[in-house]
């Protein structure tokens, strides 16, 4: 079953309480919904099929099929007190929600994903919601930045790509706004009313680090490139002028020091008109902070009195360590009304890389495959291993910014036969790892058992685990 591209159709099952069952369907389209409603329990056997959701409002769903079989859905919903049975098949989601239960039978998993093979980065920044026993699971060639506030607690599971561990305040001392967009798209002057830089999420006075940016003479000439921004100066590629346009004799108009007094009273507007849509190379306004003040999660620009539609719509907001190459945190089109302004709450930023980051379960089982990368480098107060699964056929990735526990577990999975797990060095490496030598007091378990293997040996130049055959091994502490 397919659906046309223009409209939305959605397959119920169970509603009034109906028993049935749909078997050997095979649905396709970004735009199709399954929707179980009704108290009852209602199968579905759906191999094959790939849906925009799946959505089980009340009673139970069971989903069928034989081991290999698939559904995938875009958005996977359980509601309270409704139940998804998964039964030898596999269902695979990027977003799951609900607080509803979710039971796997004979083999079958739930399997949500996070990544793509585009060339953007995925970003993880809501905790995700995972049924218990379910791994976080990175799939895509691209890499995703986990910037959740709370630790992933769920097993993780790098299948390809990079999967990166990052805080959510952004310490580099150079930022920039690109403004690329005005009501109208008409070409007019550029009014500013303030830049509010906040080192939390609420317009808290207390938490505003830009304040006071550009004063005493620390606006440097327009066009003056930012990398030679000293700290607490700003810069605008454009000029600005202190004559003020008709109709406007309340506003006081001063150079770019007026961003950053707190104060929409005091503007800053360009000296020229531009037309914003397409000319952002041209309409920047860039600024370094003062010293100590090089902590920011949010911002907010603030509309002064000159005319509403003068005052950009559209921008990057950037960032950069060294005011040369720069990432953008946040992209903004249609922001501003003339009843309101920019409104009350600051835009959160996102998708850098910081320290501060909340890590994963310290005894989460991990796996990282062939040619991919966990980094755990930003995770504050360092992100301890403890369980590391590898497959000895595809080979392991690289882990990067771990602290090896004092005791854990190693399992070789998929080992080929009549290969001998003593002296070989095992697929995975590890870099810029604490307590490497830990590993000496790990377990080696062969698909989830005790085998006949050497004893781990930590090489830390190579940044491997070996397993060697040796009579005994003594480690003093």
């Amino acid at each position: 079953v397919t659906n046309s591209a223009s409209t939305v159709a959605t397959l119920r099952i169970g509603e009034g309480d109906t028993i049935g069952s749909i078997t050997n369907l095979v649905l396709s389209g970004a735009n199709i919904n399954l929707v179980k409603s009704g108290a009852e329990t209602n199968i579905v056997s759906l191999d094959g099929s790939d849906i925009a959701a799946l959505r089980v409002e009340a009673g139970t769903l069971v989903v069928t099929g034989e081991a290999g079989m698939r559904l995938s859905a875009a958005s996977v919903t359980v509601a309270e007190g409704a139940t998804l049975v998964i039964e030898r098949t596999n269902v695979g989601t990027s977003t799951f929600s609900g607080d509803g239960a979710v039971e796997t039978l004979d083999g079958g998993t739930l399997e949500i994903t996070y990544g793509d093979n585009g060339p953007a980065d995925t970003l993880v920044w809501d905790d995700p919601e995972l049924p218990e026993g379910n791994a976080f699971i990175k799939v895509g060639s691209n890499r995703a930045i986990v910037q959740t506030a709370g630790m992933i607690d769920t097993d993780i599971d790098v299948r390809s790509g990079a999967l990166v561990f990052s805080g959510r305040t952004c310490t580099n001392e150079w930022y920039r706004f690109l403004f690329n967009g005005t009501q109208y798209g008409e070409r007019n002057q550029i009014a500013i009313g303030d830049l509010r830089v906040y080192s939390g999420t609420t317009m808290n006075a207390d938490e505003e680090v830009a304040h006071g940016i550009g004063a005493n003479g620390n606006v440097l000439a327009a066009g003056t490139d930012p990398s030679n921004l000293a700290q607490g100066q700003c810069v605008a590629h454009f000029a600005t002028t202190s004559t003020k346009p008709d109709g406007q004799t309340q506003m006081n108009l001063w150079d770019l020091r007026n961003a950053f007094d707190n104060s929409a009273y005091n503007a800053v507007l360009s000296r020229d008109t531009y037309y914003l849509y397409n000319n952002a190379s041209q309409t920047w306004v860039a600024f370094r902070m003062a010293a100590g003040n090089n902590r920011v999660q949010s911002y907010l620009p603030v509309k002064s009195y000159i005319t509403w539609y003068w005052h950009p719509s559209a921008w990057l907001f950037q960032t950069s360590p060294d005011g040369i190459h720069w990432q953008t945190v946040d992209t903004r089109t249609g922001a501003i009304s003339e009843a309101n302004g920019y409104g009350s709450t600051p835009f959160v930023i996102k998708g850098f890389l910081a320290d501060g980051a909340a890590g994963f379960d310290p005894a989460a089982n991990v796996t990282v495959a062939t040619n991919a990368t966990l980094d755990a480098s930003g995770v504050a107060g360092g992100q301890t291993l403890s369980r590391l699964t590898i497959d000895m056929t595809t080979g392991g990735g690289t882990i990067r910014g771990v602290t090896i526990a004092l005791r854990g577990v190693i399992d070789l999975v998929n080992v080929p036969e009549g290969l001998t797990l003593h002296d070989i060095t095992l697929p995975a490496t590890f870099l810029d790892v604490t307590d490497g030598s830990n590993f000496t007091s790990w377990t080696i378990l062969v698909d989830g058992q005790p085998g006949s293997t050497g004893v781990p040996k930590w090489d830390a130049e190579l940044g491997q685990v070996s397993l060697f055959d040796g009579a005994m091994l003594i480690k003093i502490r």
